[in-house]
């Protein structure tokens, strides 16, 4: 199974469930996903450098959303997993990223940056208040990560989850 089985498998109907405040399997393996991977395996197994990888450019575009106009307005959970899908394309893993975007717009998560109330022109000063991120200082600096290339992973993710967006209206 891959890391993101259960919350693909489980994530629709466990929200739901939560919700209506209802116990349920599929909320269960959500929890356990979440606990396990995120807090036990991220946090508590890894060590810096290592453990900052695994969230460095989703984390960034986090903080960068909380010094423009609009972003500051929404939930980290869904500022992350916008940056998630930068994180994806800045890796080329774009089956992946293909997959993860599908179920974002199917639980009403946002895939490009007009969902987090974010323009492109704001781009330049989240990379800058990105900079300034114990994320940044730990980003894997071999893969080419820098003020530019994630400015530019956001661009590229934008226009992704805008083109995803339209195919779907169309």
């Amino acid at each position: 199974m891959n890391h993101t089985a259960p919350l693909i498998d489980y994530g629709k109907k466990a929200l739901e469930d939560l919700r209506e405040k209802r116990v349920s399997y599929e909320l269960e393996q959500v929890t356990l996903d979440i606990i396990i991977s995120t807090g036990l395996v991220s946090n508590m197994v890894s060590s810096a450098p290592d453990y900052y990888y695994n969230s460095s450019l989703a984390h960034c575009v986090y903080y960068g959303s909380t010094v423009t106009k609009g972003g500051h307005r929404h939930l980290h959970g869904e500022v992350v997993a916008l940056g998630v899908l930068c994180l994806l394309t800045f890796a080329t893993e774009f089956e992946e990223r293909d997959k993860i975007a599908k179920f974002n717009l199917s639980m009403g998560l946002p895939v490009c940056f007009d969902d987090i109330e974010v323009s492109e022109h704001e781009f330049d000063v989240m990379a800058d208040k990105a900079l300034t991120t114990t994320e940044w200082e730990f980003r894997p600096k071999k893969s080419g990560v820098t003020k530019e290339s994630f400015i530019q992973c956001m661009k590229e993710t934008n226009f992704y989850g805008r083109e995803l967006k339209e195919s779907l209206i169309s």
